[in-house]
Formats: C-alpha cells, structure tokens, sequence
C-alpha cells in the first residue's frame, strides 16, 4: 500500500499541511522541520502522487487517454570555468554544483549547465550580450550563477530572467542571493581565539579583492570590537602588501616577522585557507611552532588549489561554509522565484561552522631568541 502525507504527518506529529509544504521544500517552513519531514519520506518509501496512480480529476480525460504533458522548470547553471572537468578539482564549485544537482532532483526540476569562463577585468565586447542570449535563448525558467562573473554579466542576465547569485550580492540588480555568512562567521573565530586569551591578532587579506572579503574583514572588526580587542592591537596584510614575483603574487614572509616581532600579534586570522597556508609556511619558515608560538585560521574548508604536500603538514582551523547547503538554498529560491516572480529580491544566508584544527592554541609566553635575533638585523 502507498505512503500518504497523513502517515507522514502522524509519525512526525505535525499537520498534513506542513508535511505537504516541507515535500515542496517551501522556505516558508522551518528548515529543521523540512530536513525531518523528508527524511520520513525517504524512510517510509514515500513517492508522492506518482506512487498514488493517476488523480481523480484525470478521469475526465477518459480512460486509458493521454495526459496533458505538464512541462517541468529548467534551471540554467552559470559557471564561470572554461571546462566543466575544472569543476571537479575547484573544491568550492564543486561542493556547490552537488548541492545544487540534488535539490533539482529534489524539486523535479531540470538543470542546463553553461560555462562562462572570465580571468577577471571587463569581458570583451559584445560577449556579455552574447553568453546572456544564450543562456536565455535555451528557455531556461530562471538561472543559477556559480563564481565570480563580473556585475555587468548579471545585469544583462537580470534583464533576460530571474536570477540566483551564489556567495555574492548585487543590491543594485533585481536578484536574489545565497550567501554564506562571512561576517558573523569570521566574529566567531576572532572569539575562539580571544577565549583562548589571545589579545593581538592580525587579519590577512588575499592578493584579490573581493567584496566576500571586504564582509571577512568586517567580521573581523566587528569580533575585535565585541570582544575587547582594541585598535591598537589589532592589525591588517592587506592586498597592496604583497609582492609580484615570476610565479604570481605572494605574502611578503618580512612583514609577517615584523608583525610577530615588534607588534607581538599572536593570532593570524585569514581571509581564506589558501592565504592561512601560505602564512603557515612563512612561519614554518622563521622556524617557529604552530601553534605554540603563533595560531593562524582560514576560511572555507577548502585544500583544492593547494599542493598534496601542503595539505599533508597541517590540520587547519577553518571555517566551513555548508558550500553544499548553499547550492540547495540557490535552487529553491530560483523556484521561489519562478512561482512569484514579483516578489522582491531575497537574500538567504547559510550559517558556518567552525573546524577546529592543530592550528589554534593559547597564546605564546616568549619568542625564541634566535627568532628576535634575525629579526633586528
């Protein structure tokens, strides 16, 4: 015999109604209750209407006559990579696209990827036009935009169809938004790090700027100030600090020693975990211990762009978005949005979660000596 949504409902003790509307993943209803309500389904082998045989209103179709074909929304996929197979080594995006391919199948809804690829300045003439109509032009009901495609190919997207940005925020455009929770998230770990006792810390910024990373640095403010960590002791390696080299743009190892020598910051809080590596290794570099003489913390749970040996010296503290979390949040917005397409722009934001790691630890009594020695040379 089929599963109803009233036996659904009786073994959760919830109304039919919610059941219903947690089925169709209404973001009206309280996530926890959805994650329950679906889980029952799954457990119980409910398989919704298909599983019922045909309504009683088909009856008047006739006996046995075909069904009128109710035609299921398309959710294009915005990726900004070259290649698809990219994706599968770009942690982030990865993550994202799971998230975003399994709520699809859970919504029944369809999924058309589109690669967009851009290395950052201004796309060439007339290819902002041109990817947007393509997009458009495949009948996609709305469309999902994974990376960090620049503002004016939003635009012309938003002027095609309803659009979803992951991780990214346009108050300008009429989009939505699935966002990760930089600012209360980076507060967070700066409180980690001050229960531990620490007083003097330093933010580390990427070679990039982002405006992601503009929101982890105010997190980062902000849990200075909440914390009583004054300005005077609280200190920033910003974008313009790093040094151009034959393989790219790296940390300059000189201000890093100067900011544990004469400033005597104990902490380094990361814009990213690629920068929290690259500040690993120039600590590693003055011979110094981590954490026993210096903690340091990264953002994003993510190891994709660093190398095997890298990864194999250090269990970071870092800070996990839910990437996949945010995929799903995207396409039930993109079908909130298909639904109500006169609504307001929505912003949804995923909560974080701290990684504790082998990175973090109370702060340092004394440097060693041969460390202050080469210093003040």
């Amino acid at each position: 015999m089929s599963i109803t949504i009233k036996e659904i409902a009786d073994k959760l003790q919830v109304s039919t109604a919610t059941v219903s509307r947690s089925l169709r993943n209404d973001l009206l209803v309280h996530p926890e209750t959805r994650a329950r309500v679906n889980q029952m389904a799954v457990a119980l082998g409910y398989q919704g209407r298909a599983g019922r045989g045909p309504s009683r209103r088909a009856g008047v179709h006739g006996r046995g006559a075909a069904q009128p074909d109710v035609r299921r929304p398309l959710i294009g996929i915005v990726l900004a990579l070259r290649h698809v197979a990219q994706a599968r080594q770009h942690g982030i995006y990865g993550h994202m696209l799971q998230g975003i391919t399994a709520e699809c199948d859970t919504q029944c809804v369809r999924n058309s990827l589109f690669m967009a690829p851009w290395t950052g300045g201004r796309l060439p003439a007339g290819e902002v036009d041109r990817l947007a109509d393509k997009v458009a032009e495949s009948q996609c009901d709305a469309v999902v935009v994974v990376g960090a495609l620049p503002e004016e190919f939003i635009e012309a997207l938003c002027r095609r169809l309803p659009v979803v940005v992951l991780s990214r925020r346009f108050d300008s455009l009429h989009a939505d938004s699935a966002l990760q929770d930089n600012v209360a998230a980076i507060a967070g770990l700066v409180g980690r790090l001050a229960a531990l006792a620490h007083r003097r810390l330093a933010f580390v910024d990427d070679c990039n700027v982002s405006s992601m990373y503009l929101e982890r640095y105010a997190g980062f403010v902000m849990g200075c100030e909440q914390f009583g960590i004054g300005v005077s002791d609280r200190h920033r390696v910003r974008t313009e600090d790093y040094i151009e080299t034959a393989a790219g743009m790296r940390l300059d190892n000189n201000l890093i020693r100067r900011l544990i020598a004469e400033q005597n910051v104990t902490g380094f809080v990361c814009v990213n975990d690629k920068v929290a590596l690259e500040c690993l290794t120039a600590v590693e570099g003055f011979e110094l211990a981590v954490p026993e003489h210096v903690s340091v913390t990264g953002f994003d749970n993510d190891r994709s762009n660093v190398s095997t040996e890298t990864i194999g010296l250090v269990n970071l503290c870092t800070i996990d978005p839910n990437f996949i979390e945010l995929g799903r949040c995207a396409v039930r917005l993109a079908v909130q949005r298909i639904t109500f397409p006169a609504t307001p722009p929505l912003r949804l934001s995923v909560a974080a979660a701290i990684i504790d790691g082998a990175t973090t630890g109370p702060p340092r009594i004394s440097l060693p000596e041969g460390f202050l020695a080469t210093g003040s040379r």
